[in-house]
């Protein structure tokens, strides 16, 4: 299965939950059990843009929810 990279917005748009939601799962369990890759996209002007990537390597740690 390949990963496909994603913002907090894609998730927002997908799931319906809030942002800050999103964000705080993302960044205090996804990225800290290692299972997401951070890059971030800085763009001419506005905030800059934090892209997920899920690791492959690390699936089984999240498959059971």
């Amino acid at each position: 299965m390949k990963s496909i990279p994603f913002t907090t917005d894609d998730l927002v748009l997908k799931l319906g939950v809030s942002r800050v939601s999103v964000r705080k799962y993302l960044k205090k369990f996804m990225k800290d059990i290692g299972v997401l890759d951070v890059q971030i996209h800085y763009g001419t002007v506005g905030r800059p843009v934090s892209q997920h990537k899920l690791k492959q390597d690390h699936v089984q740690f999240i498959e059971h929810y």
